[in-house]
């Protein structure tokens, strides 16, 4: 999208999957787990059809809402959302702004609110939203799997970048959808794209110096991104040079499954490593230690 190019992100290029789905890919992200994991550490799937599915499950949004963060969580198709299609979804808001309820209520059979879409509508939400936490702390998750044309969330951030109400905002933009069954490996590699305020890079040198490299030519995941968010609660502290220099000697002679991309990510990482299955492992062009 040339709205990101313009706003210099920076794209993960060896980014991989770890599953065949956005529910596989997405918990992950958010939680930091695989969904096999899911059951030891937040009870989900319960046998029990009473018992809330995902409530006590360590989502991205605790860590920033303990931080004094306000919180928004959306997902469309509201009928078709991903936690909620996934066994029962939320027995309480997960987040302090959650507009599942109204989308339920004002979504017609086409996919729209009144005359207008239901993406669009959403988009609108969004940046209401981050115009009236632009000088304050704020996390947003927002996802689209019906498809929404790149024209419409390019107009939103060129209406807020003009409004300068992304001016202390990380933009991360990604894809984690159905992944097909055959074709070329690039067909399925996720698109992720994360962008930075102007200051952040000055402020951060050393963050930004590993991020841009493990953005070139490394091997990353989902679990990675999670971390590298939740780097994001408590920057202050999580990315000065000497914690940075002290988590980096901690992780030196591990194999951890998820690193922050604001660490240095090893460049004999491999798909084993990562834990992501041989199926989804990059393999066209290999180079040494991309794979097993």
């Amino acid at each position: 999208m040339e709205t990101l190019r313009r706003m210099s992100a920076v794209n993960l290029k060896g980014q991989s999957p770890v599953g065949n789905d956005a529910f596989a890919n997405l918990v992950p992200l958010l939680m930091g787990q695989a969904v096999d994991e899911l059951d030891d550490v937040c009870g989900w799937p319960s046998p029990r059809p009473e018992r809330p599915k995902f409530d006590q499950c360590p989502h991205l949004w605790r860590s920033f809402a303990e931080q004094g963060f306000r919180t928004l969580f959306a997902d469309l198709p509201t009928r078709a959302a991903i936690f909620n299609s996934q066994e029962g979804g939320f027995a309480s808001p997960p987040t302090d702004y959650y507009p599942r309820p109204f989308f339920l209520a004002a979504e017609g059979p086409s996919g729209c609110v009144g005359r207008r879409t239901e993406t669009s509508v959403l988009l609108r939400y969004v940046q209401t939203f981050v115009r009236r936490f632009a000088s304050s702390r704020y996390l947003a998750v927002v996802r689209v799997a019906r498809s929404a044309p790149d024209q419409a969330l390019s107009e939103a951030l060129k209406t807020l970048r003009r409004r300068k109400q992304l001016e202390n905002t990380v933009l991360v933009v990604l894809t984690a959808g159905e992944i097909p069954p055959k074709g070329a490996v690039e067909e399925f590699l996720p698109l992720v794209s994360i962008s930075f305020p102007a200051w952040f890079e000055s402020k951060f040198p050393a963050a930004m110096t590993n991020l841009r490299k493990n953005s070139e030519d490394r091997l990353t995941t989902p679990f990675d991104l999670h971390l590298t968010l939740k780097d994001l609660a408590e920057p202050s502290r999580t990315l000065n040079a000497a914690h940075l220099s002290q988590r980096q000697a901690e992780i030196s002679n591990l194999s951890p499954r998820g690193v922050s991309l604001f660490l240095e990510i090893s460049d004999w990482r491999n798909c084993s490593v990562a834990h992501v299955p041989r199926r989804w492992c990059p393999c066209l062009n290999p180079k040494p230690g991309l794979i097993d």
